[in-house]
């Protein structure tokens, strides 16, 4: 089936130019909008906050260089005769190469993240921020895979990136170390065998 071309299959189109380009940027904001609302709960940790704020960041710098690196790697240059990027593209050839969809990942990654954060909020007014970006998130990623930017293995290792920071963090490290980043581990020390508490304070 063909898919007509719509405002959406551009990529200038204004939601992908000033949300998705500064996909991080709106996601940083909502996070410390969520912090702030947070701080009146008696659950709240600020170094627990960012310390999960820094280890997200992280991943997301970490994996669109790791993309950058492959993309450069694994392509060539539509100029003959040239094989260095840079040069590539001060000549302004096109540059083929595996580019795995940093949209998929970033918007993956910002959702889930920003899903688990919002967990941390009482007052359903306060969560639609949050959830007003999610709503955009999840529609440019739904035309990024109408439209097909990218080839569908692109897509696929974009978006599994995306999962992984998650699951990795959210789901395997809360069950094994106790959720040890949104909880605070304390010992009872009147214990004799030294039983650990689990306090939350997140």
């Amino acid at each position: 089936m063909t898919i007509q071309p719509s405002y959406f299959s551009s990529k200038h189109n204004i939601f992908n130019q000033y949300f998705v380009k500064l996909g991080w940027a709106w996601t940083s904001a909502i996070i410390f909008y969520i912090g702030i609302k947070s701080r009146t709960s008696g659950r709240f940790s600020t170094k627990n906050f960012i310390i999960r704020y820094c280890l997200a960041t992280g991943y997301w710098f970490l994996i669109m260089n790791l993309f950058h690196f492959v993309w450069t790697f694994s392509g060539t240059c539509s100029i003959e005769d040239t094989t260095d990027f840079h040069q590539c593209k001060s000549l302004k050839g096109r540059w083929n190469g595996f580019d795995i969809s940093g949209h998929c990942f970033l918007l993956i990654h910002s959702s889930l993240y920003i899903l688990e954060e919002l967990a941390m909020l009482t007052k359903t007014v306060d969560k639609i921020p949050g959830f007003g970006l999610l709503a955009l998130w999840g529609w440019m990623l739904t035309t990024t895979g109408i439209y097909r930017f990218h080839p569908i293995p692109e897509i696929i290792v974009g978006s599994l990136f995306g999962f992984s920071y998650w699951i990795s963090f959210y789901v395997v490290m809360k069950s094994i170390f106790f959720k040890l980043l949104p909880f605070e581990l304390t010992i009872d020390r009147t214990d004799t065998k030294k039983s650990f508490d689990v306090k939350k304070s997140d």
